[in-house]
């Protein structure tokens, strides 16, 4: 996570994922309003915080659950 826009050729908002073997992995798209200040994974999610009020257009405000594989904003309480 960082302020940029772009890894490489690829758009990117200020999250990127990379694969264990160093590839960008272009499907696990997250894009903010705002910055992402802190992550965290665990349980098969993304945990992301910062100065954002929308999360791939979904209402989260400075918090939000990601799932791990496809970066979708997951409701809250599951």
């Amino acid at each position: 996570f960082g302020d940029f826009t772009r890894v490489g050729t690829v758009p990117q908002d200020r999250f990127a994922h990379f694969r264990a073997d160093g590839t960008l992995d272009p499907a696990l798209r997250v894009s903010t309003d705002g910055g992402i200040g802190d992550v965290a994974v665990a349980h098969g999610r993304i945990y992301v915080a910062g100065a954002f009020t929308t999360i791939n257009g979904v209402a989260r405000a400075g918090f939000a659950a990601l799932d791990a594989r496809t970066g979708q904003v997951l409701p809250w309480g599951t």
